[in-house]
């Protein structure tokens, strides 16, 4: 396995987390109030971040290198640690 492909996965997995948590608070009772229209436009714009960073992905790997897969790969593997204490937080 390439670090492309674990960098795609990974991003998967953050797309996923990211519209759970979306779905979690657009379909809630949250949303009625100020604070939860702001949540549910933050994870929203997580959600879209994730769908960009699949598709550059799949848009660098077939132009570079893993010098810089990895680099991605760190990255985006902070923003699903992220969105996974998000996810704990919404589960509670």
């Amino acid at each position: 396995m390439s670090f492309w492909s674990l960098e795609i996965a990974v991003s998967v997995v953050g797309l996923a987390l990211a519209a759970y948590v979306f779905s979690f608070y657009y379909g809630s009772g949250v949303r009625r109030t100020s604070i939860g229209r702001k949540l549910t436009a933050a994870v929203g714009v997580f959600t879209a971040q994730m769908l960009v960073t699949i598709a550059l992905s799949l848009y660098l790997a077939r132009r570079f290198s893993a010098d810089v897969a990895v680099p991605m790969l760190v990255i985006t593997a902070l923003e699903v640690v992220g969105l996974t204490l998000i996810t704990l937080a919404v589960r509670e």
